[in-house]
């Protein structure tokens, strides 16, 4: 053994004289410690060496113990952990004492990390770094009215010169549209500040034929990511994205959905400090209609587009230095959990910000509403006074109620992104395309940060989504999502490669899905498929278990729907027992292919629209009549 392996700690189990209820033991560590960026080796069937990939630290314990040592993965006191393993795991209900020496050892071997080594670690001053200027876009298809709504409002509360440009991008299909949609623009150029682009499918085109004389060898993929006419009985959702990525190469991109407007609305209730999280912690109110909620909404007195970019590209120290007035303090990382600290360092950019909803949350499905708290959820259901039924309507406030960082963002009505690092294309259809995003830049910067803004911007759809009620249950299927649970269990926080050695693998990735058997495929689809019926699952278990304490049949009955529609679409008979797979098999096989060369080619195709795209704006063109 090396000098720092420690040998054989264990519990005594059934050796305990202490009483039943025995008296809460006393430690005088004022420190919090996790169990994070260990890995286990298995020695025999009663040993396990744990090794600390951090500090190289080793400790040899018996399985029980390193069993035990993983539920301790957030920053907490040793008394704190030992009261929750005590409490938690049966067979240690008697054996607080021998609990507190194992964690004791634990900490002194250096297997357990404490918050002030993680806190001095992200405090430490990166080399400081000049963020790139920032382009804002729009994104719009066939919502002039929404766009009338969002330009009056940008007019009203931001400050526009701050930003190099400002363009909105049209995916309209009907020609009035984009007519209506270009001389909103040219009306709004009359009286702003700092005019806006117009990028509508003739510029769109124009740029997709440019590309691809320039670079033939990629039609393909360049097709794949831009070309509308390819996707005309599909939504591309994602083509818009890709776009906007495309003129702000070398940028910071805020990206805007056409149905919000330009404002920020505080959350009801305000946390103070920085949260981490690497799990759904959004918070939710609920409210009978449009009018109500804009009635409690408090607003802020800020530029939202403006606060949306403070964060944006600048190193977390920095980040958290400005929300703290200072150096972060250990005791702000109590409860956070240390694997996920022990991915960032001082020095992890901030290369995605986003922001809640204050009315319609975006969602498509009515899963949003099982990931959320047990505070949120009392709001929800006291929404309606009529215990038989749960609110139809999509009015509500979601988001974060204080700044947080986590490795991975999910959706967002205005998105920043900054594009001066290599950035992933979208894919140009389906949903869940924001989903694969936020999968494929945490692949390509695994250790990079996502920051979540206290603060959300009224999202108001005017098109009738009567089809997205909360009660209606969710059934998982196979989409983008079944994608994006692969890639996910395949991002290494460990590799320090280049962000294009990643897009490389990515890419390798994504071709192997699309070269391998129809079979092969189709196992993976089912393994995806079977992935989501058991977060279902996992998420609905503590709503089913506190809803029997409810008097709510209504709640229970959308649980219960839930429920048996994860567990029928979970133990499904596979397609394949008839020996005829379905038809879209040779679809996604081609569809991954494509998307392979696209990412294969995306730093080349990058590069050239850097170029091509400033020749675009320096011409004049964009700018509508």
């Amino acid at each position: 053994m090396t000098d720092n392996t420690n040998v054989s700690y264990s519990f005594q189990i059934g050796a305990s004289t202490q009483p039943t209820n025995p008296a809460p033991l006393t430690e005088t560590d004022p420190r919090t410690f996790a169990y994070a960026d260990c890995e286990q080796v298995i020695i025999n069937d009663k040993t396990m060496m744990i090794i600390n990939l951090r500090n190289r630290n080793k400790m040899v314990v018996t399985l029980d113990v390193a069993n035990a040592l993983t539920h301790c993965a957030n920053f907490d006191s040793l008394a704190a952990h030992t009261a929750r393993l005590c409490a938690t795991i049966p067979m240690l209900r008697e054996q607080q004492s021998d609990v507190l020496q194992v964690l004791k050892a634990a900490r002194d071997a250096g297997i357990l990390v404490s918050s002030n080594e993680t806190a001095a670690r992200l405090n430490t001053a990166p080399t400081e770094t000049r963020v790139a200027p920032t382009r804002v876009f729009i994104i719009t298809c066939d919502r002039p009215l929404a766009i009338e709504r969002l330009l009056d409002s940008m007019l009203a509360g931001c400050t526009l010169t701050r930003h190099d440009q400002l363009i909105l991008i049209d995916d309209s299909r009907r020609a009035s549209n984009a007519l209506h949609n270009q001389q909103l623009v040219a009306k709004f150029n009359l009286t702003s500040a700092k005019s806006m682009l117009y990028f509508g499918a003739e510029a769109a085109a124009s740029l997709l034929t440019q590309l691809v004389e320039a670079l033939p060898a990629q039609a393909r993929g360049l097709h794949f990511l831009l070309d509308r006419a390819r996707w005309t009985d599909q939504a591309t959702y994602g083509l818009s994205r890709n776009l906007a990525l495309l003129l702000s190469v070398g940028y910071r991109a805020i990206v805007l959905d056409d149905d919000i407007l330009c404002r920020a609305v505080r959350p009801p209730t305000t946390q103070p400090g920085v949260a981490f999280s690497n799990e759904e912690t959004r918070e939710a109110w609920f409210y009978p209609a449009e009018r109500e909620l804009l009635q409690h909404s408090t607003w802020c007195d800020f530029d939202p587009l403006s606060r949306q970019a403070e964060a944006l590209g600048k190193p977390l120290a920095a980040v958290l230095s400005t929300l703290h007035g200072g150096a972060l303090d250990p005791a702000a990382l109590e409860h956070c959990n240390g694997n996920l600290l022990g991915v960032f360092d001082s020095a992890s950019c901030v290369l995605v910000t986003q922001c809640g909803s204050a009315g319609d949350p975006g969602t498509a499905g009515s899963t949003w509403v099982l990931n959320l708290g047990d505070p949120s959820i009392t709001r929800l259901l006291s929404a309606n006074a009529d215990s038989r039924a749960l609110p139809e309507n999509r009015f509500c406030w979601l988001g974060h109620t204080r700044p947080t960082v986590s490795l991975r963002g999910d959706m967002s009505q205005m998105t920043g992104l900054d594009n001066s690092h290599l950035l992933p294309p979208y894919a140009p259809i389906m949903r869940g395309e924001d989903d694969l995003f936020a999968c494929m830049t945490a692949y390509l910067h695994p250790r990079s940060a996502v920051f979540h803004c206290d603060w959300a911007v009224p999202h108001l759809p005017l098109d009738d989504r009567a089809d997205r009620k909360v009660s209606r249950p969710f059934t998982p299927q196979i989409g983008l999502g079944t994608l994006s649970c692969h890639l996910r269990a395949k991002i290494d926080t460990r590799n320090n490669a280049s962000a294009e050695s990643r897009l490389a693998a990515l890419a390798a990735e994504i071709r192997g899905l699309g070269e391998c058997s129809a079979d092969t495929l189709f196992a993976l689809c089912d393994i995806g498929l079977a992935n989501d019926c058991a977060a279902i699952l996992r998420a609905l278990e503590p709503h089913l278990e506190e809803s029997r304490t409810l008097s709510h049949p209504a709640w229970q009955s959308f649980l219960k729907k839930n429920a048996a529609e994860a567990q029928a679409a979970l133990t499904s008979a596979s397609a394949f027992d008839s020996g005829h797979p379905p038809h879209w098999i040779t679809a996604a096989q081609e569809a991954a292919i494509a998307l392979a060369e696209a990412l294969e080619a995306w730093p080349v195709i990058r590069n050239r629209s850097a170029m091509l795209t400033a020749d675009m704006i320096a011409s004049g063109d964009l700018l509508p009549a």
